[in-house]
């Protein structure tokens, strides 16, 4: 059975579009059909309740059992929605509790994201690093909030097969306790990486859109690494995540 959506609970949902509440709470939204039965059907995130139309609930009727969950109207779900065009369902979600073991970045080359502030830009680092095979993604205090609704969305649900860790690099390496460690940072003046082996543990750092890899941690790099251009080409830099994309697809040939 489902309930009806209540004044309250509309302005509960609507907190979560902002950081600081999602922060207060420890919950965050997830939007449309894909995402949210996709949830229910693999049960990888704590669902705490599904905000949805008639219709879609009677559709998931079989999935829903021990889930609370409230109808909504059109227009109800416009107001709770952090979407231009609404999709049927909202759920709230628990986030993750996150915890950190040598095994992370022990066995296998982890990602490092230092200040990534594009909501867009950091939804899709995390689908292209799920997509190369890297599980563990860790991202620096500063960044976009990776349960930002446009993360959340950009991500397709790539959010929900990795492990974020957020910490200080300077706290990470400390952590680590390995002292031949390679730590290789993003830079224009970087070892070509199409002609470079990628080691089979250790960090990629990569930098701010706009300022790079922060002063604070280029003491920290052991290593620069870049993506050349080619002489004719007139841009002056790439996309984070592009960048990102290019050196995952070349490192996971060595994983």
């Amino acid at each position: 059975m489902s309930a009806k959506i209540s004044q309250s609970q509309i302005q509960f949902i609507r907190s979560l579009h902002r950081t600081k509440y999602r922060q207060k709470l420890h919950k965050f939204i997830i939007e449309g059909d894909k995402i949210c039965a996709e949830r229910l059907q693999y049960r990888d995130v704590i669902l705490e309740g599904i905000y949805a139309t008639r219709n879609w609930l009677n559709d998931h009727r079989a999935l829903l059992d021990d889930i609370p969950c409230f109808e909504v109207t059109t227009e109800q779900l416009a107001k709770i929605s952090s979407l231009r065009t609404p999709n049927q369902v909202v759920g709230v979600c628990a986030i993750p509790q996150e915890s950190l073991t040598e095994a992370h970045f022990l066995t296998s080359l982890s990602f490092y994201l230092d200040t990534i502030q594009d909501p867009g830009n950091m939804g899709t680092i995390i689908r292209t690093l799920d997509w190369f095979g890297f599980r563990t993604i860790f991202v620096s205090p500063g960044s976009v909030d990776v349960y930002n609704p446009k993360v959340v969305q950009g991500s397709m649900g790539s959010l929900f097969n990795v492990k974020l860790i957020h910490i200080e690099l300077s706290s990470l390496i400390q952590e680590l306790n390995q002292p031949a460690f390679p730590i290789l940072g993003t830079a224009m003046h970087g070892q070509n990486v199409f002609e470079m082996p990628f080691p089979a543990r250790g960090l990629v750092v990569i930098g701010n859109e706009g300022q790079g890899i922060r002063p604070v941690n280029q003491p920290l790099i052991t290593e620069y690494i870049g993506i050349p251009k080619i002489e004719k080409a007139t841009a002056e830099s790439l996309n984070a995540a592009v960048a990102c994309g290019i050196i995952a697809a070349l490192a996971a040939r060595n994983q």
